[in-house]
């Protein structure tokens, strides 16, 4: 009776090790202090609007703040390793991420770009994908649209996040036919003077800054000295909080990756009465993407990436899959503000 009663005992033993899986540890990276964080606020929105959906999922979110700088960036990653988390979601910035990039790798903790586009870290076998297109591809979509709109441009480029600003501004004069008025802002100090300078007259401008209220100073300055310019902001503003810091919003033209027309759309919409932002979107979207493969892997690291690596993804807002190097394409939409 005893024989029977241990060799239960090890058969449900065993049988609760490998049918029960360990929970999937999932951090997330990104600026939640700081003069911006609304923007943030929606990330742990989509968390919340994910778990109301998958409520079995078995996966566990840490929140880490990056506070939009390249060291504490580094302490939130040493902080989620310290709890074995294996997955990492940077919402953070291009320049912020520098310095862990080289640590995937060596670590073996899959790193996933939600807002890191910058093309230098586009690499074979780097366990770091996208779930965003890299930076050329992002600026060739902007440089396309406005080829057909315009043969000249103003360009008024920011300091801050210097990795991102300066590969975009790379990439888009690469593939604008087009002559470029380059104002570069390199203090708060003088910006204005110095646009107000060097400004042209131009009929279409292009603001590369990476802050939606520097954003939204620099284009109240602008439609006063020309109150039907047309301008157009980087993909990652594209939401109600910088229209509603715009004293003008006619032809403003804003990038977008993602429509309100999904369900998860219409349901974040009905929880918190606004539609989400392009982090919020691309965090559901991560989530869903990571839950499949979840689902059809053992919960090891090198499996989740090869898994990644191979399939392809129904998601709520369409189909995704990566390449080799783990980019994936994605594409920009444009809707302009008329009055």
């Amino acid at each position: 009776m005893k024989k029977i009663f241990l060799f239960l005992f090890i058969l449900i033993f065993i049988l609760f090790f490998y049918v029960i899986k360990s929970p999937l540890k999932i951090g997330i990276i990104g600026n939640f202090s700081g003069d911006e964080t609304f923007s943030m606020e929606d990330i742990v929105k989509a968390v919340n609007t994910f778990y109301k959906k998958y409520k079995y999922s078995n996966i566990k979110i840490y929140y880490e703040d990056a506070k939009g700088n390249a060291e504490n960036s580094l302490k939130a990653y040493n902080k989620l390793k310290k709890k074995n988390v294996s997955i990492m979601i940077f919402a953070t910035d291009s320049t912020s991420f520098n310095p862990v990039y080289p640590l995937l790798k060596k670590d073996k903790i899959l790193g996933i770009g939600a807002s890191i586009t910058s093309d230098i870290y586009t690499n074979k076998d780097d366990w770091f994908v996208r779930v965003i297109p890299n930076n050329k591809n992002e600026q060739k979509q902007i440089a396309e649209y406005l080829n057909k709109k315009t043969d000249e441009i103003l360009i008024i480029k920011g300091y801050g996040n210097p990795i991102y600003i300066n590969n975009s501004f790379e990439n888009f004069k690469n593939f604008y036919y087009g002559n470029i008025n380059l104002i570069p802002l390199n203090t708060p100090e003088n910006s204005i003077e110095k646009i107000k300078l060097y400004y042209n007259n131009e009929n279409y401008a292009y603001i590369m800054i990476s802050s939606i209220n520097k954003s939204a100073l620099i284009i109240n300055l602008l439609k006063k000295m020309n109150p039907k310019i047309n301008i157009i902001i980087l993909p990652w503003f594209n939401d109600k909080h910088l229209i509603d810091l715009l004293d003008n919003k006619k032809n403003i033209i804003l990038p977008y990756y993602f429509s309100n027309y999904s369900e998860y759309s219409r349901k974040f919409k009905e929880l918190y009465n606004v539609y989400p932002n392009i982090y919020a979107n691309i965090i559901y979207e991560t989530l869903e993407i990571l839950y499949y493969t979840y689902k059809n892997t053992p919960n090891r690291s090198e499996e989740i990436k090869k898994y990644l690596l191979n399939n392809t993804f129904n998601t709520s807002f369409g189909i995704v899959k990566f390449d080799k190097y783990g980019e994936i394409n994605k594409k920009l939409l444009f809707e302009v503000y008329t009055q």
